[in-house]
């Protein structure tokens, strides 16, 4: 065993070559168990190697009995023009590692700030070993900072969760992923009016049943949220008045490309479950007016609570906006009861005007506040 490590003490660049290979069969079965080694391991493991395959070429070189001197020369000058560039290399390429607690989590931060910022969230299993594929990846865009360190939140982008086998979900319980690859090639800085109706209309048919919300985006678009869980998936309800508005959408969409023949739409299908539709040159009417459900009959039928106000009166009915951005519209009926809230007496249909807040009852009665 002595003889053995004198060899390798004297033989440097053959003890660094078995080195890398016993360090590459351990990354392997580490691989083969779905785990890896922390970056700042690989690095310093880099940085070693470096430093014993110089060494162990100027040990040669010192052994030769001929040109010695002009080959150590030689091999000095490329090294100085070359390991400055592998220094530049590596410090580029420097993750900062943190521990941290994610939903009560031990977690493994590993950021990635080379021109993009991102920060992948390990599963802690020692100061040595992480998971192969993280939990969670957030994506804060262009930059060189660490949001971990810095805390800069306001810059994320997004964020992309796995589940332990490094499938892609929906968040970081683990809910199946909302899989949007039916519309993701309408993506698009500038649809066209079929391309944008066909979008809406995919749309509605591959994903009507997994909407959670949509809520207007600017007065002239809307953003759609979608989900795996059953328990985020909006209600019988909301999603009839999600259908409904999407229509009326479309047909804004035909209405506007009738009167200008020009218009283009700005469609973006987010990874994480969201989607975008906006125009991308400024229309001349707005569709918040046009979203509004009828819900009278509704109402009638499954009367329930809703709170609002009011900010479009018609003749014979009411367009109100939920607490909860919402938009509604009630009519006058003989079966619904408009009461004042403070008098609780009747309340004159005719009265009624924007800005008055309402609440609604099981028992089919509207409250009229000022």
């Amino acid at each position: 065993m002595k003889k053995v490590f004198e060899y390798l003490k004297s033989n440097i660049l053959i003890s660094t070559i078995i080195c890398g290979i016993l360090c590459a069969m351990i990354n392997t079965a580490l691989e083969a168990m779905h785990l890896k080694f922390l970056y700042v391991i690989y690095m310093i493991s880099s940085i070693m190697f470096i430093i014993a395959v110089v060494a162990g070429i100027y040990q040669l070189l010192l052994k030769l009995k001929r040109f010695k001197i002009i080959l150590i020369v030689i091999v000095t000058i490329i090294l100085s023009a070359i390991l400055p560039i592998v220094y530049i290399i590596l410090a580029i390429n420097y993750q900062p590692t943190h521990i941290v607690e994610i939903n009560g989590e031990k977690m493994i931060a590993q950021v990635y700030n080379t021109f993009m910022v991102k920060v992948e969230y390990y599963d802690y299993i020692n100061a040595l070993i992480i998971n192969k594929t993280p939990r969670m990846i957030k994506d804060y865009g262009e930059g060189s900072y660490d949001p971990v360190e810095d805390n800069h939140e306001e810059y994320l982008n997004g964020i992309y969760y796995y589940d332990k086998k490094g499938n892609r979900v929906s968040d970081f319980c683990g809910t199946p992923y909302m899989d949007l690859s039916y519309i993701k090639n309408y993506d698009s800085n500038e649809a066209s009016t079929e391309e944008a109706i066909k979008f809406l209309e995919t749309m509605l048919e591959k994903y009507k049943n997994n909407i959670s919300k949509i809520d207007l985006y600017r007065e002239d678009g809307f953003l759609i949220y979608f989900s795996e869980n059953s328990e985020e998936i909006a209600d019988k309800n909301e999603l009839k008045r999600v259908e409904y508005v999407i229509n009326k959408y479309i047909e804004e969409i035909k209405l506007m490309e009738s009167v200008r023949n020009i218009s283009k739409y700005n469609i973006s299908v987010n990874d994480y479950g969201m989607i975008s539709i906006y125009p991308a040159t400024t229309q001349s009417s707005t569709i918040m007016n046009l979203i509004a459900m009828d819900i009278t009959e509704d109402f009638i039928n499954e009367p329930r609570e809703i709170k609002g106000k009011v900010y479009y009166k018609e003749l014979e009915a009411i367009h109100f906006r939920t607490d909860d951005n919402k938009y509604f519209i009630i009519r006058t009926d003989d079966r619904i009861k408009f009461i004042d809230s403070i008098t609780n007496e009747k309340y004159n249909f005719k009265d009624i005007h924007d800005g008055n807040y309402i609440s609604t009852t099981i028992d089919r009665i509207i409250y009229i506040n000022e």
